[in-house]
């Protein structure tokens, strides 16, 4: 089987750990490198549920994750890719070359947070109910799909997905198709 691509994408908001759309991240088969910032990126209180970082002479807090290119459509659906937010290239402090959403200038609004960190932004505005610690850990199920004792997919399946590709193999014939946990 090939490798597939992957993109390291830089969060500083609702896809990082301990926040509600982080389950969108391992849905698209997103794992955490590292936590880290980029400098040139401004972050501001978009609304209680989300920041939106544009540029600026300032600091950003987040999370890397490896994302592979069939889960990246997920995200950029998510952010409003294109319309609300652009996917551009940055360099970490660490030297890591990743992929971040910034807004679209003309939709920046919100409180600046000054020190740049969404999750810390969250626990000085806990007493008002939005602490970042999560309530749940999502646990992320991925499946593999086997044909006559041979693994066809990576690891990194959904259900779905994996039903798709077991369809796929039925449909050309193999009759010895299964999924199993990962």
């Amino acid at each position: 089987m090939t490798e597939q691509k992957t993109h390291k994408i830089f969060t500083y908001g609702s896809l990082m750990e301990g926040f509600g759309n982080n389950i969108v991240m391992h849905k698209a088969g997103g794992v955490k490198v590292k936590e880290t910032s980029i400098k040139g990126l401004v972050l501001h209180a978009y609304s209680w549920g989300f920041p939106a970082a544009t540029y600026g002479e300032s600091e950003v807090h987040g999370e890397v994750y490896e994302v592979p290119q069939r889960g990246l459509w997920k995200l950029d659906e998510l952010e409003g890719e294109g319309t609300f937010y652009h996917r551009v290239n940055f360099e970490t402090t660490c030297g890591l070359k990743v992929q971040t959403y910034v807004i679209k200038s003309e939709e920046i609004r919100g409180a600046k947070i000054d020190h740049g960190s969404w999750k810390k932004y969250k626990e000085e505005n806990k007493g008002f109910g939005f602490s970042y610690k999560p309530r749940y850990r999502y646990v992320p199920r991925y499946y593999s799909v086997w044909v006559g004792g041979t693994e066809v997919s990576d690891s990194v399946l959904t259900y779905s997905e994996a039903m798709d590709v077991r369809d796929h193999y039925l449909a050309l014939g193999y009759s010895d198709v299964a999924i199993t946990n990962a």
